[in-house]
């Protein structure tokens, strides 16, 4: 035999045993072993003849054999995996390559990605926060908070009194603690500038109940709330940082509050924040015997903890059953109330829960308006590279590898988007806290560990949804084999996108209408929230708050004289009209009600028998500048050596009233006959946007009610107010220069940040629909450009043959106004129903009213014909002749 036929017969042996093995094996190393085993052969030839040769057969025959086995043994999953990592590597490769070949448009879809995705999920970690993550207590399903509930009346959330607490805490079954609390403002002196912290006065029980230790030192001990038991304060990690420098040695230092001493005797933990993040310090509330049994005043927070194994709703049980025992035992003051029991984390977030959910949607709303146009833009690209497609199909590519290239080129634009986004996220949740309640405790930096997985689950399915569309539809008929085919054809496959096109913006102007629709809704709600007159004129008022210290000024008469005298001195200045002194300013506490009885009536019945109560000085309704309706105010011959006056508004004359005279009628307040001297018109004490509520108005210069004694100061002026905040301090500071003096504001900045939250409702919402509206355009825009752009040569050939250009203008207009009429059509449905779940965010405006639809639907309808305008305009400036040369 020749040396070729022996070759030739070995390495016809060894391929027809290499075919024994797998394909992914043959496929990945195949060649190259063929390659060696022929140079090994030839070698082996000619060094040692025929036999050598067929020793080597043999051995690379065996080794194919076992080779093959092994391989079937493991079902050849080492070769498949790393051809489809080199798949996935060449596909990366490919998505990188796409993404910065067009980088205009990769620039856009990741700067709307980052953005749309970044607010999402800054919202996102909000909600997580406020509404999904328990609370950081120990056992937080355990934790309730309880109220006075009138069975028969309005309020359905009620303050406590000290006496219904201390009864509810004796004989209550179901609690392993209850703790009250109230939040109160004190002057700390002696370390440094004098100071007023926000401070919560708790019985001694109020960390046991949430089951909080100090960071250091110690919390309150049991009996601490005594009123003989010695002063002790637990500082917040944030004022110990702030005030202390974070100095481990502070426990044991004392302090100065209102002048009292009081010893530090711990620290809480940094993150610790209950019942609000404004809180610096707590110290017991040491209630004295005549407070701890008063049943008239309400003012009182209280929390509890269920024992375990006791259920919510039994706890509800025993507290109601509670409650009738002490209305029947106290008729004259809790006629009709029973208790209320409710998830304390429930309570904390019930504000929020429902304006927080909608913000989410509406966001995902913009964000799914945002993705249309990506796609848009996504199948507009991968329809101007069909002939690349082409020659890869004609080349051999499968549809599932031109799908997936495709789908990498969007994963790639999603990952860069979403790491736009949790930069973004950062930004807008700093803003976002910003304007939150206080009682949120949202002052964590950076984002939480379960935004930046939602972050990383939008990713994945933002890739897969903007990639899956082009790649279906791009895929979805049998590309063209060769370029001249691909010509031919183009036409006709841009033509097939154009119903999904259509479809995408159907979708994002019905998304559209939506949103705007809500906007417009909250925009008439505030506009009208904000004309709403709170029954005062708070133009050229300046308010402060001068808060004065109770055991520097012990006596009623030391405060009374404070007052007179720093009035007299206030109104003695250049450009003061008149001043006065008041226990909290309109629309700064959502609370101070007392309960009263009409001399000689037996109506209306104790359950209704409370309102609002506040104590002044004689000109504060000048000064605020309400009007004085019958009768006459108070005056300085309204003293304590005279009898006692009271005055009423307006909704406590019709309430309580009726049709009596109420001039000249007494009542008694806290035991006191008073008579009433007046009647002045309803002031928005609580809050804006509700009814006026009964109101009840004494003069602290006849006698001092303790917690309602005067602490605000209001100021009326000729001209501007706030450029006598310095010499109305200097004139405070005259009569006490150890007097704290803060909260300096304008009464109309205080009416402003009393809808903060309706504003921040109408801002953002606002900001989503001029988003989405904007979108849209860009959207109908960006669909309509492209399709005249496709068919360029068609609109010149109707020219050519006689098409005039108002015939070509309708042409393309009625093109881009189908699929927007359509979606406006739709969006009208869609806004009825959405917008009845805003319709407890509304004041003074329907969710279905009429004239918002219709203003909503004629601007959105003039936004798509303006987006129409230029494309159709374009089209009308096609010349026949150059564009059918060119084609």
């Amino acid at each position: 035999m020749s040396r070729e036929l022996w070759l030739g017969v070995s390495r016809g042996l060894y391929r027809a045993f290499l075919l024994v093995c797998p394909r992914g094996f043959r496929d990945e190393v195949g060649s190259d072993i063929e390659k060696c085993f022929d140079r090994l052969t030839e070698e082996t030839f000619d060094e040692k003849g025929p036999a050598g040769l067929i020793s080597l057969t043999s051995r690379g025959l065996i080794d194919l054999l076992r080779t093959a086995a092994r391989e079937r043994c493991s079902g050849g999953k080492r070769f498949r995996k790393r051809r489809t990592m080199d798949r996935l590597l060449q596909n990366l490769r490919f998505g990188l390559r796409s993404a910065t070949v067009g980088r205009g448009t990769s620039a856009l879809v990741v700067v709307t990605l980052g953005l749309g995705l970044g607010t999402l999920v800054a919202v996102f970690d909000v909600v997580y926060r406020v509404l999904w993550r328990p609370l950081p207590f120990e056992e937080p399903d355990r934790l309730v908070a309880l109220y006075e509930i009138e069975s028969q009346g309005e309020l359905d959330r009620g303050s406590v009194a000290p006496g219904n607490f201390a009864d509810w805490r004796a004989s209550s079954r179901s609690f392993e603690f209850m703790a009250a609390f109230n939040q109160t403002s004190m002057n700390l002196t002696g370390e440094g500038e004098p100071e007023r912290l926000i401070v919560y006065s708790t019985s001694s029980t109020f960390f046991s109940t949430l089951h909080i230790e100090a960071a250091l030192g110690r919390v309150f001990a049991p009996d601490e709330d005594r009123e003989s038991a010695p002063r002790v304060a637990v500082l917040t990690g944030g004022l110990w940082r702030r005030r202390f420098g974070g100095d481990p040695d502070v426990v044991g230092r004392r302090i100065l509050l209102d002048d009292v001493p009081y010893e530090i005797i711990g620290v809480l933990p940094q993150e610790f924040h209950f019942p609000s993040r404004d809180a610096e310090i707590y110290v017991p509330h040491a209630m004295s015997t005549e407070e701890a049994s008063t049943r008239r005043s309400h003012y009182l927070d209280v929390v509890a903890r269920l024992r375990d194994g006791v259920s919510l709703s039994s706890a509800r049980e025993e507290m109601r059953a509670l409650g009738r025992l002490v209305a029947e035992a106290h008729p004259e003051t809790n006629s009709g109330e029973t208790v209320g029991v409710f998830a304390l984390q429930e309570e904390l977030v019930a504000s929020m829960k429902r304006p927080l959910v909608l913000l989410l949607g509406a966001i995902v709303g913009v964000l799914l308006i945002a993705c249309v146009n990506v796609v848009n833009l996504l199948l507009a690209r991968g329809t101007s590279r069909r002939r690349e497609l082409s020659i890869r199909a004609a080349l051999g590519a499968s549809r599932a590898r031109l799908a997936g290239e495709l789908l990498s080129e969007a994963m790639v634009l999603a990952v860069a988007g979403s790491a736009l986004a949790l930069l973004a996220a950062l930004w807008v949740r700093r803003w976002f806290v910003s304007w939150t309640p206080p009682h949120l405790a949202l002052d964590e930096a950076g984002i939480s560990g379960a935004a930046v997985l939602f972050t990383l689950a939008s990713c994945a399915l933002l890739g897969l949804g903007l990639g899956m569309v082009p790649a279906l539809e791009l895929t979805r008929r049998r590309l063209p084999t060769s370029v001249i085919e691909g010509g031919q054809r183009s036409v006709g496959l841009a033509r097939s996108h154009t119903g999904v096109r259509k479809f995408l913006v159907v979708s994002e102007v019905t998304l559209a209408l939506v949103l705007v629709t809500v906007s417009g809704l909250l925009l008439q709600s505030f506009y009208r929230l904000s004309r709403e007159s709170p029954g005062f004129r708070p133009e050229e008022v300046l308010t402060m708050r001068v808060e004065l210290s109770r055991t520097k000024y012990e006596e009623p008469h030391q405060r009374v004289a404070f007052y007179r005298e720093v009035l007299d001195r206030i109104e003695h200045l250049p450009d003061v009209v008149s001043a006065g002194f008041v226990t909290m300013l309109p629309l700064t506490f959502q609370g101070g009600s007392t309960s009263f009885e009409i001399e000689g009536r037996e109506e209306p019945s104790d359950s209704d028998r409370f309102a609002v109560f506040r104590s002044v000085t004689p000109d504060y309704f000048r000064a605020l500048g309400v009007p004085v309706v019958r009768g006459r105010v108070f005056d300085r011959g309204d003293s304590s050596d005279s009898p006692r006056t009271a005055v009423i508004n307006e909704s406590f004359f019709r309430r309580f009233l009726g049709e009596v005279e109420p001039v000249g009628q007494r009542l008694r307040i806290w035991g006191e006959p008073h008579e009433i001297i007046g009647i002045v018109g309803d002031i928005r004490e609580l809050e804006r946007g509700g009814e006026p509520v009964p109101a009840l108005y004494v003069t602290v210069y006849q006698r001092s009610f303790g917690f309602f004694d005067p602490r605000d100061l209001a100021v009326r002026a000729r001209g501007d107010a706030s450029g006598l905040a310095r010499r109305i301090r200097a004139e405070i500071w005259a009569v006490d220069p150890d007097q704290p003096i803060s909260y300096t504001r304008a009464m109309n900045d205080i009416l402003n940040g009393s809808v903060s939250t309706e504003r921040l409702q109408m801002v953002v919402f606002s900001i989503f629909g001029a988003a989405a509206l904007l979108l849209a355009a860009l959207g109908i825009y960006g669909v309509l450009s492209y399709a005249v752009a496709r068919r360029t040569s068609e609109i010149a050939l109707r020219m050519a043959l006689g098409a005039r250009s108002s015939d070509v203008l309708r042409l393309v207009l009625l093109q881009g106004m189908r699929p927007a009429v359509l979606g406006v059509g739709l969006g009208v449905g869609a806004s009825l129903v959405v917008t009845r779940f805003f319709a407890g965010m509304l004041y003074g405006v329907e969710p279905n009213d009429p004239w918002t639809l219709a203003a909503i639907t004629t601007t959105l309808t003039a936004v798509a014909l303006l987006a129409c305008l230029l494309p159709s305009w374009r089209a009308t400036r096609v010349d026949p002749l150059v564009a059918l040369r060119e084609d």
